[in-house]
């Protein structure tokens, strides 16, 4: 009985744990260059056109992960908390599954939010992603803050963004 109650304990320690940035050699630089073809099928957004003065997160998803659409839900269940922060959030997969997922999670609501495909995959090749969700997160002055494989709280989002 000892065992388990010390088994639960670990783990509980274990999965409060804060989840550590990943290091991508790209700390502190500027937000790239590259564009995203948004739901219009038509339009592409320059991410560098984005507005000035907020802090950008880059999410780069699967539209069938289960820990992308669970970050998601963390994202929309707290956009109160994130409401002053852009976010850019893209696929490299079909046009429709991206079109699905905006849909499903209705982002049209949320003027903080874009999405798009990155028809170009820049993301995964510029941060050399191993996995989804992939996040980076963009101080106001628009330099990288941190990234994140895996699922994040959306109070670790906010502190990264806003530090200096």
């Amino acid at each position: 009985m000892r065992a388990i109650i010390f088994i639960a304990f670990v783990f509980a320690i274990v999965g409060c744990r804060v989840k550590e940035l990943e290091k991508t050699g790209l700390e502190g630089t500027s937000l790239p260059e590259f564009r995203l073809l948004l739901k219009d099928s038509i339009t592409y957004l320059k991410v560098n056109d984005t507005p000035t003065g907020y802090p950008v997160v880059l999410f780069c998803f699967s539209p069938n992960c289960p820990f992308c659409r669970a970050q998601m839900e963390e994202i929309i269940r707290r956009m109160d908390l994130l409401k002053e922060i852009k976010f850019l959030i893209f696929t490299s997969y079909e046009f429709s599954e991206m079109k699905s997922f905006y849909e499903k999670y209705q982002l049209g609501k949320y003027p903080n939010v874009s999405m798009g495909l990155d028809v170009d995959d820049f993301f995964s090749k510029y941060f050399q992603i191993k996995g989804v969700p992939y996040m980076a997160i963009y101080g106001t002055d628009r330099k990288l803050k941190g990234a994140f494989l895996g699922s994040v709280f959306a109070e670790r989002i906010k502190v990264i963004a806003e530090k200096e």
